[in-house]
């Protein structure tokens, strides 16, 4: 009966566990995994260049699945801009990890989705936005804003993204969503539970009923 019990409440430990473990790295729908000036007004102008693009790194291990940004103003017929993902500029010989297609809406954010990409954490990317000319700039200028160091852009959709711009440019609004991978702390944790629960296990079965003495 004891055992029966120890072991019932060992499985009941080691699934609250497992759960939690999981849970900290399970998807949840829109999850914000990384941002830049995420919560800054945008400038007030209109791109005149057809494609944009930022070298961004990433502040976390995640599977990025989504690009959003905010742009100021939408003409009333949108354009259908593509939100990607690069390893490099193109021009460098950069390789698409991911890319999208949406209708931005103005002042809100608004972005595309793509198969996962697995980002680790200092990694650096290229990404950015095609086919935003006549739409407000998905900038900032408000103090403090985080810089990405130099704005790459294209006019005439070479897409080569040879040609950098100034510094103010320099300061999109991105919002990066997907899945959080894990930390190692976490599996660490759970592999040290499942030993412990077998070594346990083993223990039990070990000892078998002689701890208890047998009634004449």
């Amino acid at each position: 009966m004891r055992e029966n019990m120890f072991q019932k409440n060992s499985l009941r430990l080691l699934l609250v566990i497992v759960g939690g473990v999981l849970s900290s790295g399970s998807a949840m729908a829109d999850i914000i995994v990384d941002s830049v000036n995420a919560s800054a007004g945008a400038f007030n102008g209109i791109w005149g260049a057809t494609d944009v693009g930022w070298f961004f790194t990433a502040t976390g291990s995640y599977q990025l699945t989504d690009l959003e940004t905010v742009f100021r103003s939408v003409p009333s017929a949108p354009p259908n801009v593509t939100a990607f993902v690069m390893s490099n500029t193109p021009g460098n010989g950069g390789t698409l990890l991911g890319s999208g297609n949406f209708f931005p809406v103005a002042g809100v954010f608004s972005g595309a989705a793509f198969a996962p990409i697995t980002v680790t954490a200092g990694e650096t990317l290229f990404l950015g936005f095609e086919n935003v000319a006549g739409l407000g700039a998905n900038i900032t200028l408000d103090a403090g804003a985080t810089s990405l160091g130099t704005f790459y852009y294209d006019v005439g959709n070479s897409k080569l993204f040879n040609t950098s711009g100034p510094g103010v440019s320099s300061q999109p609004i991105l919002e990066l969503t997907g899945e959080a991978v894990p930390e190692p702390s976490a599996w660490i944790l759970l592999l040290t539970v499942l030993a412990l629960f077998g070594a346990a296990a083993g223990i039990r079965r070990a000892g078998g009923g002689h701890g208890h003495p047998k009634r004449a």
